[in-house]
């Protein structure tokens, strides 16, 4: 009490006193709103601009982070001007697309919004950067001088010597002529198989890959393309045919919603990407929405998404692919197969064991292979299709549930996956070298329908495709009435109503080791990883579409 009346007298008596009082309390309520203000400003943070070269018409991607979920009234600066509304192509708190405009300058470039701005990244105008004029066409553009190989087929490896390779391959391809009705087309090398045996500046070895007729071939580095060069291929009785090429306009999308996130979180989606094969050479992605963060990494395109305690609303993910398919057919001469030598076994010895999907070394399903094969790889292959066929009863709509497709052993009664994954078991354990693939089967009414089918290899020939469930009795209408439709024309042959999204499985490398993971059993494609969230997300739902067929042509 006699504390507080002190303190009572010294604001009666001293003037000072209460002005340091006013200047005190004045001080804690500026200071109070300038923590507050600190702790919800968050400025915006470039962290990289791709290119950083460009001219007119161009599109140019930021990626950071505090952008802010929508435009309103933050903006890109660049070279001391802000780009006007029709520059901007996409907004989002970590990713903005922006059209560079005709008046483009070199600068510095900053992402301004009502929090600040952010630190600056450099652009150049390709316009009014100095072009060195060569005098030597051939200084920097790769050139091919002969090509060795001996007795050269698919599957055996050739050296083509030149210059100007370069001295890693990166993203240089070797692209060979392809069988085909039409004028000549080419086939691109492939990382999966795994083509690409070696890369120097001045010699590459190759194998040659599946679809590959005689003809050109051709380098593609960043520096530009070879010329052509021909090459003659080793030739038997067996044939590899490509035919009626069909081209189908898909789509797929993914929802994200309810989310529930503690602090600062990631949600990662990885939407398969059909791959390129003999059968599908070319594959174009004409939408996908939004810009995902790496366009191709291990057969799928990555989103990732930023979320926090407060994210709120739908994540959408949409893609269109546009994707060229053949018929394939083939005739395959006894003299022709020969066992796989021990080159082909080292590159493909993945395909004969076991896998996340495929069980090869269960005691039943290795006795019922011996027992039911014997003679060469294609009569095996053969003798296990026809198995398939004639014991066992398909299913026509996919079954639900944690079941191995080995229990179809017993029943002898299975869906189009399970019998997909028995024939495919049934090989390796064999020894015949087989991936499970897929995708698709688009019916005549334009009907997407997730399946599943395989492809077996013979060496010197390549792969050879079959569809267990098709022979076995699934009910499909296709586009035309072939004649072609006996249970035995699924094996060597497969129409071009196929589309694949997968071929064998693929294990994807998780980015967070403690972060969670959803799988996806039994559809369009066979992968280890759909989605991936941090640990700073506790729950939300998810949604994928079917695949849908928007046009064909």
């Amino acid at each position: 009490m006699k504390t507080q009346n002190s303190f009572k007298y010294l604001i009666r008596k001293y003037a000072l006193f209460r002005m340091l009082l006013i200047l005190l309390f004045t001080s804690s309520i500026f200071l109070i709103f300038f923590i507050i203000s600190f702790q919800t400003k968050k400025n915006p943070q470039l962290m990289s601009m791709s290119p950083q070269i460009g001219s007119a018409g161009d599109y140019i991607t930021l990626k950071g982070q505090h952008f802010g979920d929508t435009q309103e009234d933050s903006y890109v600066e660049i070279g001391g001007n802000k780009l006007t509304q029709s520059s901007y192509a996409f907004w989002s708190d970590a990713s903005i697309r922006i059209l560079l405009p005709q008046n483009i300058q070199d600068g510095l470039v900053y992402v301004v919004t009502h929090d600040g701005r952010s630190e600056p990244k450099n652009f150049a105008n390709r316009q009014t950067i100095p072009v060195l004029v060569r005098s030597d066409p051939l200084i920097s553009t790769p050139v091919i001088f002969e090509i060795t190989s001996k007795n050269a087929a698919v599957g055996s490896v050739i050296s083509i010597i030149g210059k100007n390779f370069g001295s890693l391959r990166a993203e240089s391809q070797i692209f060979f002529t392809a069988q085909t009705e039409a004028a000549e087309e080419f086939i691109v090398c492939s990382d999966t198989n795994p083509d690409y045996e070696f890369w120097s500046d001045t010699e590459i070895r190759v194998r040659i890959p599946d679809g590959a007729v005689s003809g050109n071939i051709y380098i593609n580095t960043e520096n530009g393309t070879s010329n052509l060069f021909k090459i003659q291929l080793a030739s038997g009785s067996s044939s590899k045919v490509f035919l009626n090429k069909r081209t189908y306009l898909l789509s797929v999308s993914t929802d994200i919603t309810d989310i529930v996130s503690i602090g600062e979180g990631t949600i990662t989606l990885r939407i398969p990407k059909p791959p390129v094969s003999s059968s599908q050479r070319h594959i174009e992605v004409p939408v996908s929405s939004p810009e995902p963060a790496i366009p191709e990494y291990m057969g799928t395109i990555v989103h990732q998404f930023p979320v926090k305690n407060d994210t709120t609303g739908k994540i959408s993910v949409n893609h269109s692919f546009v994707v060229p398919v053949y018929a394939v057919e083939t005739v395959i001469s006894s003299k022709d197969v020969v066992p796989y030598s021990e080159k082909t076994l080292a590159v493909f010895s993945q395909f004969l064991k076991s896998d996340a999907v495929i069980s090869s070394e269960d005691q039943l399903l290795k006795e019922t292979a011996k027992s039911i094969t014997k003679g060469s790889v294609y009569q095996k292959a053969r003798q296990i299709f026809d198995y398939i066929v004639d014991n066992y009863t398909v299913l026509q709509e996919v079954s639900t549930g944690d079941v191995s497709f080995l229990s179809a052993i017993e029943t002898k009664t299975a869906d189009a996956y399970d019998l997909s994954m028995l024939y495919t078991a049934l090989c390796r354990a064999s020894g015949i070298i087989c991936i499970p693939v897929s995708g698709v089967l688009i019916d005549a009414n334009l009907q997407a329908k997730n399946h599943w089918w395989c492809e077996f290899y013979l060496e010197n020939i390549g792969w050879i495709p079959v569809d267990p469930s098709l022979s076995a009795g699934l009910q499909y209408e296709p586009f035309h009435s072939s004649g072609k439709t006996d249970s035995s024309y699924y094996f060597g042959n497969l129409d071009s109503q196929h589309v694949a999204f997968s071929r064998g499985w693929n294990q994807i490398k998780q980015t967070n080791l403690v972060g969670k993971t959803v799988y996806r059993p039994k559809t369009y494609a066979l992968q280890s990883i759909w989605e991936e969230t941090s640990t700073a997300v506790q729950s939300y739902s998810s949604f994928w579409s079917n695949v849908y067929v928007t046009g064909v042509y």
